[in-house]
Order: C-alpha cells, then sequence, then structure tokens
C-alpha cells in the first residue's frame, strides 16, 4: 500500500493495544474456564506497507499471506498458538484442533499454514521444520483490508496456565515491532550454480516412461515435477525474495511461512485450491500454459494457439471435470461458467474455469481438502493410480509443494494450490515446477513449459 509512513502515530498505537491488551486481560477473568479461550484485539492503524513493516522484524515466526483477490494482505510475527503434525498427513485433526480453538465471535481469528503434498511421504530433513502440517495463529498482525491498516494481538488463554503469562508475552512481542522511518532494500545477489532434478535427458526419460503407461492405460494424465536448486555464496533473506516476487506484480495468492530463521517455504501460486464462506464455495479449473508475448500481437497469437490446443484443451477438460464430479458430491447446488477464461499472469497465461456451489454442510473443510487435494492439474487423472506413479517416477519428495497452503477460520477457509513455489534453506532456494502430461505430450516440449513457469524466480536475476 502506498503513502507514507506516520512513524510517531504508529508508536503511539503500540502504547494504545497495550492498555487494550490489559483490558482482555481482565475481561478474561469473568469468563467461563475453557480449555482454550481465544481473544483477538484490532485497532485500526495509519497506513502500513506490510512487506516493508515484516523486513524491519526481528522474529523466528513469521507468516504472510495476500489473497488473489486483493481482498486481503496479513504479516504476522510470532505464535499465540500452533498446531502441527509430522505424522502421516491428516486433514481432520488439525482443522478440528483450530476449530475448537476459534471462538465464532471472532470472525477476524484465523490459522495460517499448510499441508504436505502427500499423506505418506517421509518427511524429509529439508522439509523438517514444516511438518506435515503447521498452521499459525500469529501473536501479532498487520492487516491490509480494504484499503485500511489494523494492528491486531491474539492472546490464547489455556486452562492450567497463568494468564498474565500470556499478557506479558504478548506484550514483550508488541513492544519488539518497529515502524521503520526509511525503507531498507536487500540486494539479491545472483545464484553461483543450479541443478536440476532431473536434469533435461533424465526429464525426457521420466515423460517418455510416464506417455508409456498412459498408453497403457494406466491413467489418462499425471502431473510430473522438477526441483531446482539455486546455490548462493551466502545466506539468503527470504523476505527479500518475497518482497521480488510481489513487486514483480503477478496477481496471484502470495504466501511465506517462516517456522525459524534462514528456513521459509514462499510463492506466489496462480491457483485458487477452493474459498469458502459458510455453505458458499468458490473454485476453479485451471490447465494448459503459454508465456506471454513480446507484443500485443505476439501475445494475443499465443492466446489463439492455447485455446486452439486440442492437447491443452483435453488436460483442461480432464481437471474440469473432476472439480466438478466433486462439488456435485459435497453441495446442494453446483454452477460452471459457460466458457473457458484465461488466467492471466505477467510471465504465463493459463486456461480457466470457474466453478461455485452451495455446500450441503458448513463444517467441512477436512472433507472438501481430501476430497479436492490433489487436482488433477498437480496429480493427474485418476488420481490413485496417477499418485502412485508419481511417487515411483519423480526423484525427490516433493514435500509441501503443490499441497494446500492458506487460512482456515471459525466458518470460512481459504487454500491455494502451493506451485509456483520455492524452500529456502540457509543459501539454497529450492524451486518447484510441474507439467501435466497426457496422450500427445512432448517431452522437450514439458521441459520448456516448466521453464517458462520457472520465469517468475530465475527472472529476478536475469532483468
Amino acid at each position: 500500500m502506498g503513502g507514507p509512513i506516520e512513524h510517531g502515530a504508529l508508536n503511539s498505537a503500540k502504547r494504545l493495544m497495550a492498555e487494550l491488551i490489559e483490558q482482555a486481560f481482565e475481561a478474561s477473568r469473568g469468563r467461563p474456564a475453557r480449555c482454550h479461550q481465544t481473544v483477538r484485539v484490532t485497532l485500526p492503524i495509519a497506513d502500513v506497507d506490510v512487506l516493508h513493516w515484516l523486513g524491519a522484524q526481528e522474529a523466528d515466526a513469521i507468516v504472510y499471506w495476500a489473497g488473489r483477490d486483493g481482498e486481503l494482505e496479513v504479516a504476522g510475527l510470532g505464535a499465540a498458538d500452533v498446531v502441527a503434525e509430522d505424522g502421516p498427513r491428516d486433514f481432520h485433526r488439525p482443522l478440528e484442533k483450530i476449530r475448537e480453538r476459534l471462538d465464532p465471535g471472532e470472525p477476524g481469528l484465523r490459522y495460517y499454514g499448510g499441508f504436505s503434498f502427500s499423506p505418506s511421504d517421509e518427511i524429509t530433513a529439508a522439509w523438517e521444520p514444516f511438518g506435515s502440517c503447521r498452521f499459525v495463529l500469529p501473536r501479532i498482525e498487520i492487516l491490509n483490508r480494504s484499503g485500511q491498516s489494523y494492528l491486531a494481538c491474539n492472546l490464547v488463554f489455556r486452562e492450567g496456565e497463568p494468564h498474565r503469562r500470556e499478557v506479558d508475552n504478548a506484550l514483550v512481542t508488541l513492544y519488539d515491532i518497529r515502524f521503520p522511518k526509511t525503507r531498507k532494500v536487500d540486494m539479491l545477489e545472483a545464484p553461483v550454480s543450479r541443478e536440476d532434478r532431473p536434469d533435461r535427458s533424465h526429464w525426457c526419460e521420466m515423460v517418455e516412461r510416464a506417455l508409456g503407461l498412459i498408453r497403457g492405460n494406466a491413467f489418462t494424465k499425471i502431473v510430473l515435477a522438477r526441483e531446482t536448486d539455486l546455490s548462493f555464496a551466502r545466506k539468503i533473506a527470504p523476505l527479500s525474495l518475497l518482497a521480488t516476487l510481489a513487486h514483480r506484480g503477478d496477481n496471484g495468492y502470495r504466501f511465506y511461512f517462516q517456522p525459524r530463521r534462514f528456513a521459509a517455504f514462499l510463492g506466489a501460486s496462480p491457483e485458487r485450491l477452493y474459498k469458502r464462506r459458510s455453505r458458499y464455495i468458490q473454485t476453479e479449473a485451471v490447465a494448459g500454459t503459454r508465456p506471454r508475448g513480446n507484443s500485443p500481437a505476439e501475445d494475443t497469437a499465443l492466446w489463439e494457439e492455447l485455446l486452439a490446443s486440442e492437447k491443452d484443451r483435453s488436460e483442461h477438460h480432464i481437471v474440469a471435470a473432476a472439480i466438478r464430479d466433486v462439488l456435485h458430491r459435497l453441495c446442494r447446488t453446483v454452477h460452471i461458467a459457460p466458457e473457458l477464461s484465461d488466467l492471466r499472469l505477467k510471465h504465463c497465461r493459463h486456461l480457466l474455469c470457474s466453478i461455485e456451489g452451495l455446500l450441503a454442510s458448513t463444517d467441512a473443510d477436512a472433507v472438501i481438502l481430501e476430497a479436492m487435494h490433489p487436482t488433477p492439474s498437480v496429480g493427474g487423472y485418476p488420481a490413485a493410480r496417477a499418485l502412485e506413479n508419481v511417487a515411483r517416477l519423480e526423484p525427490f519428495k516433493r514435500g509441501w509443494y503443490a499441497g494446500p497452503v492458506g487460512w482456515a477460520g471459525y466458518d470460512a477457509a481459504e487454500f491455494a494450490v502451493a506451485i509456483r513455489s520455492g524452500l529456502v534453506r540457509e543459501n539454497t532456494l529450492t524451486l518447484y515446477t510441474g507439467a501435466g502430461i497426457i496422450d500427445g505430450s512432448i517431452p522437450q516440449a514439458e521441459w520448456e513449459e516448466l521453464e517458462s513457469k520457472l520465469g517468475l524466480f530465475v527472472g529476478i536475476w536475469n532483468e
């Protein structure tokens, strides 16, 4: 968001927030005892550039989320509460815990985080800080919503624990936050090396094996991915990478999850898994890719080529049919957009079909995730057989790549598909890209599609 930061007014807001936290503590004394009593204190403040503010903080645990529709941007520091699991991925247990800990009278309370792609993959050392699931209720948040900035503090009063300690912990985090007068820009140095797993020749072999299985009717579509390691001379400042991605302007979801310093999963995903408000659900089918043209005429030609591509339309039809079938099982009514449109991004565009419905139940997020993830756009179709072969063919574990990431509230949730994403570990940035393989796919052309998708990140150092 634009506009100058009113430094004095923002520091005054910290003092007022401290008073409101103390009032919340006093009010909590008169409430009935619960295992978790979650309280949120919110204060309108002067206009804040959230990423600028976030980059000035010293914190181990950080979350950031920006919705694709521009409705919400939030940055969170510290953790008032964490729901995490290290065993086999399960949607039900963590989401049930989150809902039990939320107050229907506090609609702003949200846990931010995500799940691993596979329910059964072993958690590798690279993904150990994230586990199979990790959701955080931030201690301190700054939100931008509808042109207004807010400062918020979340308190969790636990039965059997001193409430005063929770308040003191919150005040320490509050007083430590900074509202910088000047903008600090960390330059992103170019990587010193790159390694692809698989490399080009092994990728082509992997795709040929998949095509053989498709011709043998093992499955109709499979999505295969590549892992690209970029190594740097020194430790990466992942927040600077996030800010650069935001500056590049793609209209996707932006997410950032940092469980500890120099370990972060971040991305700019174009793809919504679903958004739910009570029983109303919105989702979409996304598939098929073309790069953007260097001129309006070239851009139009590439779009017309995508629309006319039998291979891309067939791939999109598989995705749309699978999502439609899921919603028909979950919803009382379903509406599908009658015409294909495009999801237009800065570096590429995709075929898009919007789908919405009215759910049979409001307490359905785990059921929705279980039914919708993974969509054929990141797994394949039929799902079970495709995923079995993804695990056999790919030479790495996906971790959170292509898994559901987003937020969960008491009666609402929103999840994106964690594509166009990267994992930061000390001085290594691991990037993930995938391509849908169907009958008629050409291995070399699919490799070029991976390179096009990788442009969101590598373009940072090429421009």
